[in-house]
């Protein structure tokens, strides 16, 4: 163990030290920014600035180090450079999940990081580069040794100090040269980077991270948690502005009066490229496919997804409320206890009527208290599947399985009319191998052109398409087939790096309305046309609203696809006005 010595001199070995510290800080930031995780492309003086906050990050963990340890320099510094590699390691990894910093409010949801899907995955976000923290490790602990026998540690103050001087005056000459570039001065270019306005904090949360290191986003996030966002005279305003109803919606009812009941199927991850795709000579979804150019059936393969860092929770928050998730956080975190417009309500069933039926535990990502923000009267999660251990996966249901619950609660609750929300997960990543229950559905030759982890994901697909068929097999033998609107979208896109496809496939997700009694604007056949452009994630809720002629006077933030002239909503103005409703319990100050 290191030991401090008494001395007036500035230690080099302590600056050297906690540079190693700043240095795998600065690692975790390189990383992100190579990743495609910044918003924006970096400045002249991006990494002058990233510097600066590394230091200051390394400077507040010393400093909490030192009180954990009573002054004892030489552990604080082991412990700082302990935890500042946690947090890069961690803050890399997380970012090739879900393209982001780790925010503060995911601390609320550590919990499912330990969920063995998640923990599955982990080998998949391991890059050759990341040896580097292995080597960052063994060099800190060699130093550690050297310094030992050498007692080179001493002056923690005097050679903080002395650290922050050395890397000032490095700083200088890259801020001179960018102002001498700009009519702007070398304080107002690090203002502007260092000290982004709330607005541009939420617009481009890891750019500003990245200029204004992780304490201070930290910082930022706590104050926000700490003190709620009380919404103004003018932000209320512009709330009602932005989501009049005429803007959204029709409110003229397009369903068959039979139509009472709703079902929701959300599909995990699932690409608008494998409509109609065939390998070889089979095709990956059949049953997707004839019911795509299906009579009656409204088809839509070019939905822009709308989610942010939360990816499959988000999805169901643009479904289930027609607003677009938090950009700067996960948007869960901030929902509990939240007033929301839910679709269920909205549609006039009562929680009663509304159910949901998931194939992870009813805790994973707070699905059992959203479900009841969301207007569910009824969750059914892996609990309540009487065989537990038939599927040889401990922690979902497989979608055989998900659809086979869905029945039973069908079976059950004879009452009509209900909502009916389910969702599948057999087409999450990763895709290295192939599930024992999809070993069927592989594709077994002419499969050379693409990456092996991309006739995995199709396989996936064709396994969840032979689910769907024999879900819709059972609606048509009970009854309830013609008497339901259901809908088939996907939370979000399969991440295509997952794949080894990095950059060769579009992110538009499919949408299937069927019985909406529309049909789209270039087919022909039975139904009142719809837009059958591009679209987004928060469209689908005011179409819904259309469809069923529902009398919410929320029609959400998107555009139904039945307007006359389709509208794309997920300008900043909107983002800005849904995170305002959601900050600010908009929907509880009105009631």
């Amino acid at each position: 163990m290191l030991r401090p010595v008494r001395s007036k001199k500035v230690s080099w070995a302590f600056i050297l030290l906690l540079t190693l510290s700043m240095v795998i800080l600065m690692m975790l930031h390189f990383l992100q920014w190579k990743g495609g995780v910044l918003e924006e492309p970096l400045e002249r003086t991006s990494w002058v600035n990233c510097l600066f906050f590394c230091m200051l990050d390394v400077t507040l963990l010393f400093a909490f180090s030192m009180l954990v340890f009573w002054g004892r320099s030489a552990r604080a510094l082991a412990l700082t450079f302990g935890l500042s590699w946690v947090v890069s390691y961690t803050n890399v990894v997380y970012g090739r999940f879900f393209n982001a910093y780790i925010p503060l409010t995911a601390l609320t949801e550590v919990r499912n990081f330990t969920d063995a899907s998640l923990l599955g995955s982990l080998s998949t976000a391991f890059r050759p580069v990341d040896l580097y923290y292995l080597l960052a490790l063994i060099l800190f602990a060699g130093c550690c040794r050297w310094l030992a026998r050498s007692k080179k540690i001493h002056s923690p103050l005097r050679s903080l100090l002395a650290m922050w001087a050395f890397y000032g005056v490095l700083m200088i000459p890259a801020y001179y040269n960018q102002a001498t570039h700009t009519p702007m001065s070398a304080g107002e270019i690090f203002k502007r980077l260092a000290l982004p306005t709330r607005a541009e904090r939420l617009l481009y949360p890891n750019f500003y991270q990245f200029h204004s290191g992780m304490a201070r986003s930290w910082m930022a996030g706590g104050i926000s948690v700490l003190f709620p966002k009380q919404l103004t005279t003018e932000e209320r305003a512009e709330i009602e502005t932005v989501a009049d109803p005429a803007l959204h919606g029709t409110r003229l009812r397009t369903a068959p009066p039979q139509i009472k009941n709703v079902i929701f199927i959300l599909v995990e991850s699932y690409l608008s490229l494998v409509s109609d795709r065939k390998v070889g000579e089979v095709e990956v979804t059949p049953f997707l496919n004839r019911l795509r150019h299906s009579e009656g059936v409204y088809y839509n393969g070019r939905v822009t997804v709308n989610i942010t860092m939360g990816e499959s929770a988000d999805g169901q928050l643009i479904y289930m409320t027609g607003m677009l998730p938090l950009r700067s956080e996960i948007s869960v975190s901030r929902l509990l206890n939240k007033t929301l417009p839910g679709l269920p309500g909205a549609l006039g069933f009562a929680p009663e009527q509304a159910r949901a039926v998931i194939p992870t535990g009813p805790c994973m990502w707070q699905q059992d208290r959203l479900g009841r923000t969301y207007g569910f009267g009824h969750l059914y999660s892996k609990l309540d599947f009487p065989d537990k251990n038939s599927s040889g996966h401990v922690w979902n249901l497989y979608d055989e399985q998900i659809f086979s619950l869905a029945r039973m609660q069908d079976d059950k609750e004879k009452s009509e009319p209900f909502f009916s929300l389910v969702l599948t997960i057999s087409m999450h990543s990763t895709y290295v191998t192939i599930s024992p229950y999809a070993t069927d559905f592989a594709f077994t030759s002419g499969t050379d052109e693409y990456p092996e982890k991309f006739y995995n994901y199709l396989a996936c697909c064709r396994y969840t398409d032979a689910c769907i068929k024999d879900y819709f097999d059972y609606l048509k033998e009970s009854g309830l087939y013609d008497k339901s609107l259901i809908v088939i979208v996907s939370d979000h896109q399969a991440r295509d790096v997952y794949m080894d496809m990095g950059g060769q496939l579009p992110t538009e997700i499919p949408l299937y309305i069927v019985n909406g009694g529309i049909r789209g604007a270039s087919s022909e056949g039975e139904g009142i046309p719809a837009w059958d452009g591009p679209c987004n994630q928060i469209d689908v809720y005011p179409t819904i609203l259309d469809i069923m002629g529902a009398d919410s006077q929320w029609r959400g933030l998107g555009c139904s696809l039945l307007m006359d002239e389709w509208k794309d909503f997920t300008d900043n103005k909107t983002w800005t006005v849904s995170e305002n409703i959601i900050y600010g319990d908009y929907f509880a100050t009105i009631q």
